[in-house]
């Protein structure tokens, strides 16, 4: 899972790079020898980009598209209504696996809590904590082939309240 965190940390630094790129294709030698290659897709109108990166252990991908949507299977929880997705990332490598999927949507905290409160089955562990005027909430699911986590939080900056998923298969 530390190579995980690794790839995603590239990922996350490539995005930042490729901004303004249309397609680029990077192979760097990592500390220890490791071949990485990262490559960035971005649409000519600059509403998606995509970044992969790739390594003998497996491979991350991160896309963002402002208006893509996703459905529960996707998902793996229900989708609120009206959400739309900001960013997905997926990471496979040996025994490895997961996906992230953040939505937004410009109802209240309390609204998107709530709708998840009365929707999400074989909830483990819930926490909620508030500092500051910050508000957060999560949800740790335990299903047949996936734990899943879900998380909350009132962004008040950007008037809009953030959704995270993530799933891990078992």
């Amino acid at each position: 899972m530390k190579k995980a965190i690794i790839i995603v940390t590239v990922l996350t630094t490539a995005a930042l790079l490729a901004s303004g790129c249309t397609r680029t294709k990077k192979t760097l030698v990592a500390p220890g020898g490791e071949e990485v290659t990262i490559e960035t897709e971005k649409s000519i109108q600059g509403d998606k980009e995509t970044v992969e990166v790739k390594t003998k252990e497996g491979t991350a991908t991160i896309t963002t598209e402002a208006s893509e949507t996703i459905t529960e299977a996707e998902l793996g929880v229900p989708v609120y209504p009206g959400a739309k997705v900001k960013a997905s990332s997926k990471y496979e490598g040996g025994k490895d696996k997961f996906a992230q999927h953040t939505l937004v949507t410009p109802d209240s905290f309390e609204e998107v809590q709530k709708f998840y409160k009365s929707k999400l089955k074989k909830v483990q562990t819930s926490y909620s904590a508030t500092h500051e005027g910050q508000k957060m909430v999560t949800f740790v699911l335990s299903g047949d082939t996936a734990a899943t986590t879900v998380s909350i939080t009132a962004d008040e900056e950007e008037k809009e309240t953030i959704i995270a998923v993530t799933r891990t298969p078992k």
